[in-house]
């Protein structure tokens, strides 16, 4: 017959175990959990529940008298101490810790976060080429960005929420991209975000660097970025298959004010929806030709989710119209720079910041 064991050993074993599970973690407040065996559901609720809440309440009540700097937190605490009565261990969880900026991506040749993309010499079989990973990309934004504040955090893993992202060939620049680094399981949380921003500027400014300060924000930032639909600015080098006309170049300008219909692009059709979306076009601002009239710059207002190499090729038909189709010769995007994104970190983080500080 099952029954419940004796409270008062449980208690001293949960607070030992709680002492120990605490060490070297930083934080500033705490929860209790307990969690019993299955055969327990047989017993009456109301004594599993008073059994329980035994435990929590005494060692809650110890773990703040030991602890005079730190508190009981029930809705988000920072550790969650989980008593199992079965085996008498405490598991640990720790609440990650999130860190906004915004970043400038300068290189053409980067994932923003992993991608499983085959070695393109050996297909995952391994080779010099790929340092016998198998992968194509074997570093990403993510990690330039993140490995050093995970290193100062003492987090066991990091990954990057972005608003948006960049082909892997698309440059980021001027205001950079807002993004969110969430630090998991972090066993230090105070840490000097001045000085983490300076160290990751500096050590790899060729290839990523961040245009804004860092700085804490809650959890509900990751979903606002996400949700959040920015216009954004662009500048784009456009290659031609023959000589361009410079007056047909120059008629692009009058794609400002328009709306371009653009069906889901054939690169992505495979993991996006298959329909046709407007776009809106707020100003298109063509350079002169160059390299023989084969080639001219121009930079591009838009609203959100509007495919820039598409807008230029034409995909087949699938953007309409497009500069192939206005300029009566097949172009491609030679290359992309993301030059502005329409939101503004007052708009982004006043709501969130104000959760932070009620923390």
């Amino acid at each position: 017959m099952t029954t419940l064991p004796e409270l008062d050993p449980h208690i001293a074993q949960a607070l030992e175990r709680c002492f120990e599970a605490a060490e070297s973690i930083e934080f500033r407040n705490f929860k209790v959990g307990v969690q019993g065996p299955k055969s327990w559901k047989t017993l009456p609720e109301h004594e599993v529940y008073e059994f329980k809440s035994g435990i929590k309440r005494n060692v809650g009540v110890a773990l703040s008298v030991a602890w005079p700097e730190r508190h009981v937190e029930f809705e988000r605490p920072e550790l969650l101490f989980v008593y199992d009565v079965p085996s008498g261990q405490v598991k640990t969880t720790i609440r990650p810790v999130f860190l906004y900026s915004r970043y400038q991506k300068l290189s053409r040749d980067l994932p923003q976060t992993p991608a499983n993309w085959a070695c393109d010499h050996c297909q995952r079989a391994g080779c010099e080429a790929c340092g016998q990973s198998g992968l194509k990309y074997t570093r990403c934004l993510q990690d330039y960005l993140g490995e050093l504040a995970q290193e100062a955090h003492l987090a066991e893993d990091i990954r990057l929420h972005g608003m948006g992202r960049e082909d892997v060939d698309v440059r980021c620049l001027e205001g950079g991209r807002p993004f969110v680094l969430e630090l998991r399981s972090p066993r230090r949380r105070e840490v000097d975000l001045v000085a983490l921003k300076e160290a990751i500027d500096a050590a790899y400014p060729d290839v990523a660097t961040l245009a804004a300060p860092l700085r804490r924000v809650p959890r509900s930032t990751v979903a606002r970025i996400k949700e959040f639909a920015a216009d954004k600015h662009y500048r784009a080098r456009v290659r031609a298959e023959a000589p361009l006309d410079p007056a047909r170049v120059a008629a692009l300008a009058d794609l400002s004010g328009t709306i371009v219909e653009q069906r889901t692009p054939t690169r992505v059709s495979h993991r996006r929806s298959d329909k046709v979306r407007p776009r809106y076009i707020d100003q298109a601002r063509p350079e002169p030709l160059e390299a023989e009239g084969l080639e001219f710059v121009i930079e591009i207002e838009t609203e959100s989710g509007t495919y820039i190499k598409e807008l230029i090729s034409g995909d087949g038909g699938r953007s309409d119209p497009s500069f192939s189709e206005l300029l009566g010769v097949p172009c491609v995007c030679a290359e992309l720079d993301v030059l502005a994104i329409s939101a503004s970190d007052q708009e982004l983080l006043a709501d969130d910041l104000r959760e932070l500080e009620d923390l």
